[in-house]
């Protein structure tokens, strides 16, 4: 990477142009006066206004225009990573609600922590006015809405930042890109890809500042408070944290290519969802983790069907890039 810029800002977007030229101007409003910067837009198959937004937003913006007509977030993050030049690179998405300050705050903590990596700021969700309170406070909110709000001052944690705000230094990034093979791609995937990005660098030695200065507000659309919408990001959550090896107990007995343990769990929540015992909330939470244990029942099978023809790397049915 040829890093003649401060910083670079890289997002992907496809068929959100409303909500892109809310980040957008978003970005265009921050305070940063004699720096070089520039910001990576890829266009990952639109077929919306995206168009009309980034050719009104290039007459505000260092803007840089890219397109990747095959469907993939990470296959669209990859073409803008081989374009940045910037010596900081600064990733979101194309639904957020940036701070006055907020490149300044991740610029300013990158000074602070000459020896750290990656830096991840702070995640609200902006939720519609008529989401239940009760949803609103729910730890799923993490999971599904990528809230990233730790108990802690700026400094080191061993949490892995999410996709809407984190930055890492360009030295970090040497030959090493998103995986194609999950992250967003049509409707039936795996999630996790920033997560397993990160998880990488995390393991190669870089550190992680946490910055709570630097704030964005991630958008929550109404279609995303559905009670199907959450199902299924719960269960796009259980293929990601088997494939990403959290949850894969290699050595537990198996039927079916699935550690015994997930059957009676996955049978228990599956009936207390459907039995209308409880509370809603209650149903709510047993759907949640049904579905959770569906996701990991398809990519326990996944990845037994791959070691059993040989095709999945010791450790991880994702290659490695190192």
């Amino acid at each position: 990477m040829n890093q003649s810029f401060d910083f670079t800002i890289l997002l992907a977007t496809r068929n959100r142009a409303e909500l892109l030229a809310d980040t957008l101007a978003g970005i265009a409003a921050q305070h940063l006066p004699g720096l070089r910067w520039e910001v990576i837009v890829v266009d990952n198959g639109s077929t919306d206004g995206t168009p009309e937004v980034l050719a009104e937003a290039a007459a505000k913006l260092p803007l840089v225009q890219e397109r990747e007509p095959a469907p993939g977030k990470n296959r669209a993050l990859n073409r803008g990573l081989a374009l940045a030049r910037g010596e900081l690179v600064i990733f979101t998405d194309d639904d957020i609600v940036p701070d006055a300050e907020w490149i300044s705050e991740l610029l300013n903590a990158a000074a602070r922590w000459p020896d750290a990596a990656i830096f991840g700021g702070r995640i609200t969700p902006i939720m519609p006015p008529e989401t239940p309170e009760w949803l609103a406070e729910h730890p799923f909110t993490e999971a599904a809405y990528a809230r990233f709000e730790l108990d802690q001052p700026e400094g080191r944690t061993s949490k892995l930042p999410f996709g809407p705000n984190f930055a890492v230094r360009a030295r970090a990034l040497d030959g090493i890109r998103f995986h194609e093979a999950i992250g967003p791609e049509g409707d039936d995937y795996i999630s996790g890809g920033e997560i397993e990005f990160l998880q990488r660098l995390e393991r190669r030695g870089e550190t992680i500042v946490y910055v709570p200065s630097a704030r964005v507000g991630h958008v929550v659309r109404r279609d995303q408070l559905s009670v199907d919408w959450l199902f299924g990001r719960s269960y796009r959550l259980g293929r990601c944290l088997v494939e990403l090896g959290f949850i894969d107990r290699r050595r537990a007995p198996r039927v079916g290519g699935v550690p015994v343990y997930v059957w009676p769990r996955l049978a228990k929540e599956w009936l207390y969802s459907l039995s209308g015992f409880g509370s809603e909330r209650r149903r709510f939470v047993a759907g949640l983790d049904y579905h959770f244990q569906r996701g990991c029942v398809r990519q326990h099978r996944v990845r037994n069907e791959k070691r059993e023809t040989g095709s999945e790397k010791r450790g991880s049915a994702i290659p490695s890039s190192d």
